[in-house]
């Protein structure tokens, strides 16, 4: 149960999240100083505050829990409320992991994609999220092994059922060390082995430049220079032919084929000189 507890309350935060450390990432609005410190809030509090937070907020007495408890609907030591629990005190390393993500990624690859034809929703799937995907990923192995391993707002929002973490401690204040031992010892092997993994499967990132002009320069013989892909090398061809050209020009800028138009704009990459139709 604490495993799949866990990765729901990871997966709700990534959803809600990842769009979140988006826009934290690049809007310049006054408020994001006020959004920040607000998600910074679960991690300059005791894990049992923002636990006692919850239950004024969902318990019989709160204004929303009251509520659902009269429709039975109560996330007071049920399974929910250990996820909503997990969800508070994770949020923090989803979130930020996420805008830190989205804040690394190259400006100027976008640029490219848009130059070429790609939707602002084409160039975020194709270009923004796999550039951040590392960055992404870290911030959710982070969070769930955060709600793997939380104790304090679970224990007050959701006593029963046991998590792992409040077995282990249920065990040690009753019965001592031995009987605790094997429920923390678990614990801390399905953390170490997510953490591990996450690591191993972490390699060197590659050059901060588009895949398919890699591949295009590479096919044609030529050195591969990340700072040329900068849109302002990027010539498109005449009125008379951009209609036809920059409409398929976006799934080859990721997918290279042998209609892609790169004759127009090959030499910018030889010369560092925009290219005249």
């Amino acid at each position: 149960m604490t495993l799949i507890a866990a990765a729901v309350a990871t997966l709700v935060d990534a959803f809600l999240g990842i769009p979140l450390g988006f826009w934290l990432a690049r809007t310049e609005s006054r408020l994001q100083h006020a959004v920040t410190a607000g998600v910074l809030v679960p991690l300059a509090i005791p894990p049992v505050v923002g636990g006692l937070v919850i239950v004024l907020w969902l318990g019989p007495e709160g204004w929303l829990g009251g509520w659902l408890d009269r429709r039975g609907l109560g996330p007071l030591n049920t399974v929910a409320g250990t996820i909503l629990a997990q969800m508070f005190v994770a949020a923090p390393f989803v979130i930020l992991s996420a805008r830190a993500a989205f804040a690394g990624v190259d400006r100027g690859q976008e640029d490219t994609a848009r130059t070429l034809g790609c939707t602002p929703l084409q160039t975020l799937a194709r270009v923004v999220l796999p550039a951040a995907r590392r960055g992404l990923a870290t911030g959710l192995v982070l969070g769930w092994v955060r709600c793997l391993g939380e104790l304090g707002a679970t224990e007050v929002v959701a006593y029963h059922p046991y998590t792992l973490p409040v077995l282990t401690y249920v065990r040690l204040s009753g019965e001592g060390l031995p009987t605790a031992l094997p429920a923390g010892g678990v614990l801390a092997a399905v953390g170490g082995i997510a953490v591990g993994a996450h690591a191993l499967a972490r390699r060197p990132a590659a050059p901060s430049a588009d895949r398919g002009a890699r591949v295009a320069l590479e096919r044609n013989g030529r050195g591969f220079d990340p700072s040329l892909l900068d849109h302002r090398w990027v010539s498109l061809p005449p009125d008379a032919e951009r209609s036809s050209a920059v409409g398929s020009n976006c799934n080859s800028f990721l997918e290279p084929s042998t209609s892609m138009p790169w004759s127009y704009f090959s030499r910018s990459f030889e010369t560092n000189e925009p290219t005249t139709a």
